[in-house]
C-alpha cells in the first residue's frame, strides 16, 4: 500500500531567517543561564581550594598540594571557556539592520589595524594584503564587521610563520551569486581532519602552543553568517594555505527579514 504521507521537501526542513533568530535567542538564554549557574560553584571550588592550600600548607603532603593546584587550574580553565561562550554569544547578537555595506572597506580597516596595532609586537612581519575594491553586500554592518574580523584574525594568526605572507579578499561569481572569499598562504588545512571540526566551538585545528586562541572565532563567524541567511565554507590543502567563502542573500531575498 502506498504511503499517504509525502516526504517533507528540502524547503520545509530549512529554517527561515526569523526561525534562526528564535533559535539564536534560545541559545543565548541557555548560555547565559549556564554561565550564571556554573560561575558561582566554580568560584567556590577555586576559593575553597586556595583556602585549603593556604590554611593547611604545613600539614599537606606535596602530592596533596599538587592535586589542589590542579583543581584550581581546571576551575580557571572552565571559567575561561564560559567567558568565551558568552563573548561569542554577545558578538552574534543584536537586531539586524540591513543596508548596503562596503565589505572591501571593512577588510581594509581590519588589515590596517592588524598592521599598525600589532606591528610593535611583530616588527619583522611582512604581510601583503590584496583587497579587491568596491565589493558590497546587502547585510548588517556590525555583524559582518565581526564575522570578517574573525576571518582576518584567523588568516593573520596562521600566516605568522610564513616568510612572505599574503592575505587576499575578493569575490567571484557562482551561479550568478556573489561569493566573497578571504584566503591566505599559511600552512593550509588537512581537510580529512579539519572538515568535521572547522566551524565547531572550541575546536583548535593546530597544536602549536605559539598560536593563541580557544577555537571560537570560526564558530562565531558561522553563527553570524547563518543568522544573516547566508552560508560559509572553508577549504585548503597542507602547505597551500586556506580559503573561506561567504555567500549572502541579495537585497530583498532574505526570507523572514
Amino acid at each position: 500500500m502506498q504511503d499517504s504521507q509525502q516526504a517533507p521537501n528540502e524547503q520545509t526542513l530549512t529554517p527561515t531567517a526569523s526561525q534562526m533568530d528564535d533559535l539564536n535567542q534560545e541559545m543565548d538564554s541557555l548560555l547565559y543561564a549556564l554561565s550564571h549557574d556554573l560561575r558561582a560553584p566554580l568560584r567556590a571550588i577555586d576559593g575553597f581550594s586556595a583556602a585549603l592550600a593556604e590554611d593547611y600548607e604545613q600539614s599537606l603532603a606535596p602530592e596533596a598540594k599538587d592535586y589542589l593546584a590542579r583543581i584550581r587550574a581546571a576551575a580557571k580553565r572552565l571559567e575561561t571557556y564560559l567567558d568565551a561562550l558568552l563573548r561569542a554569544s554577545r558578538e552574534s547578537r543584536g537586531e539586524i539592520q540591513l543596508e548596503e555595506v562596503d565589505l572591501s572597506a571593512l577588510v581594509q580597516t581590519l588589515a590596517s589595524a592588524k598592521t599598525s596595532d600589532l606591528a610593535p609586537e611583530a616588527p619583522q612581519r611582512e604581510v601583503l594584503w590584496v583587497i579587491a575594491p568596491g565589493l558590497t553586500a546587502w547585510t548588517d554592518l556590525a555583524l559582518m564587521r565581526t564575522a570578517l574580523a574573525k576571518l582576518v584574525d584567523n588568516a593573520w594568526k596562521f600566516t605568522a610563520k610564513t616568510a612572505q605572507a599574503r592575505i587576499e579578499f575578493g569575490c567571484r561569481l557562482e551561479n550568478s551569486h556573489k561569493v566573497f572569499f578571504l584566503s591566505d598562504n599559511g600552512p593550509g588545512l588537512n581537510m580529512s581532519y579539519a572538515k568535521p571540526r572547522l566551524f565547531g566551538m572550541f575546536q583548535r585545528l593546530h597544536d602549536d602552543p605559539d598560536l593563541p586562541g580557544l577555537g571560537t572565532g570560526l564558530a562565531t563567524a558561522r553563527r553570524i553568517v547563518n543568522r544573516l541567511g547566508g552560508r560559509i565554507r572553508g577549504f585548503g590543502q597542507p602547505g597551500q594555505g586556506a580559503c573561506f567563502e561567504i555567500v549572502l542573500p541579495e537585497a530583498g531575498t532574505r526570507e523572514g527579514a
